[in-house]
């Protein structure tokens, strides 16, 4: 292992603005395997096929790249320095605040990657936001930075769970941190309890199809009727098992400008989202993962909150 590589690597990762980086040593993940399969047979995926479409690369790295030493984990805070104004009838995920985070993760961890070929002799290195054929979440327990919570997500101790992750594969060795062996949920059930479609269907293990977030991305005309009263008001997405997990009672704050609430966006009322149409919707949300959905989603969504 190469501890000087290692260090080079961690220090371009903080030039370049993450909060966290660690690197896990490659394997086939096994266990993983097994737990997808299951879930996958259980039809909890919804229409999301990208893990049948992808099930060898997710559980097999060197699927994706021959010869893979070493994954990297990259952590990003988007915890905004404040939150949508109380006179905002309809609520968006946090992540939606700022700029669209698959622009501006994929170009720091381009440049990463980039770092990495230019700079080591023979390496290779795959970068990945959000792609659906890298298993985040778990690669970020296996490289130390913490733990996957019985609301799925990702929580870094003392820290919180509104991260971004980016993964690197990369030939190269690396010194490993220790995988995140804790559970700091303990008996704490918070977000299952407080899941208002009931979405966590037991510790660990979520229904896509059940979930708010899921559902408002969810093609079609039609959110079903058993979300009827329940949706609480979100649009696009739902932070919900977020917003109550004792861990987020002192999230990282991000200082990135990325990812700073745009006013515009933040700020709009009733009226503002129920006027949007076809002329001002790209204009709107120009810079925002918002507009990755259609504005006929975005509006079925409000027409559902308020029929």
């Amino acid at each position: 292992m190469n501890s000087e590589t290692s260090k080079l690597i961690l220090l371009e990762a903080e030039k370049l603005g993450f909060e966290h980086c660690g690197f896990a040593p490659y394997e086939f993940l096994e266990q993983e395997a097994k737990y997808i399969d299951g879930w996958l047979k259980r039809g909890y995926n919804g229409s999301k096929k990208y893990l049948q479409d992808n099930f060898e690369q997710i559980i097999d790295p060197s699927k994706i790249l021959p010869g893979v030493q070493s994954v990297i984990v990259l952590l990003k805070s988007y915890y905004p320095p404040y939150l949508q104004p109380d006179y905002c009838a309809y609520k968006i995920s946090k992540y939606a605040y700022g700029k669209d985070y698959h622009q501006v993760m994929k170009k720091k961890i381009s440049r990463l990657s980039n770092f990495i070929r230019k700079n080591f002799t023979n390496s290779h290195a795959r970068s990945f936001v959000d792609s659906g054929r890298v298993l985040e979440k778990k690669w970020a327990v296996k490289a130390g930075l913490g733990w996957q919570g019985k609301n799925t997500l990702f929580i870094k101790p003392g820290e919180g769970s509104f991260f971004f992750i980016g993964v690197i594969l990369t030939n190269l060795e690396l010194d490993y941190n220790e995988p995140f062996a804790q559970d700091l949920c303990r008996n704490c059930s918070l977000c299952i309890s407080n899941c208002p479609t009931g979405a966590l269907v037991k510790p660990y293990v979520l229904d896509a199809r059940k979930c708010i977030s899921y559902q408002t991305f969810e093609p079609g005309d039609e959110i079903p009727e058993s979300f009827r009263g329940k949706m609480n008001n979100w649009i696009y997405g739902c932070d919900t098992c977020q917003d109550v997990c004792p861990h987020n009672r002192h999230p990282f704050v991000t200082t990135d400008n990325s990812f700073m609430p745009i006013q515009s966006i933040v700020n709009m009322t009733t009226d503002d989202w129920n006027d949007l149409n076809e002329n001002n919707f790209d204009s709107v949300f120009e810079k925002s993962a918002i507009k990755r959905y259609p504005l006929k989603t975005l509006k079925r969504n409000i027409f559902f909150l308020e029929k």
